[in-house]
């Protein structure tokens, strides 16, 4: 079992066309093949959430993505309700192709639209 994110504001759950998904990401090699499913804000896994599809290629530097909340909420087949025990969240790389990339996420995180 994942451990559960309880960083995630009960507004950005209520009202998720107020907020952004963003992380980092530095690739030192290129992601071009499968696909990244992002899991935020739910209560369970959902493998065939919202589809990051490649290719990415950051050349080696961070690069900030953002993702607006509410695209991802859409992509859910259920849809995310608060909860008091914190919330499953997660990056999954996977596909039908051999993955040759080096790729890196950090700071994975739900902040308001400004």
């Amino acid at each position: 079992m994942p451990n559960h994110s309880k960083n995630i504001p009960d507004d950005a759950i209520l009202n998720p066309a107020n907020y952004n998904v963003k992380f980092e990401i530095n690739t030192l090699k290129p992601f071009n093949k499968n696909r990244i499913i992002l899991n935020v804000g739910l209560k369970a896994e959902d493998n065939n959430g919202y589809v990051w599809q490649p290719p990415y290629d950051s050349k080696g530097n961070w690069n900030t993505i953002t993702i607006p909340f509410e695209d991802m909420v859409a992509a859910y087949a259920t849809k995310p309700t608060i909860s008091s025990t914190g919330y499953w969240s997660r990056i999954l790389i996977f596909g039908g192709d051999d993955l040759d990339a080096d790729i890196c996420f950090d700071n994975l995180r739900i902040v308001p639209k400004k």
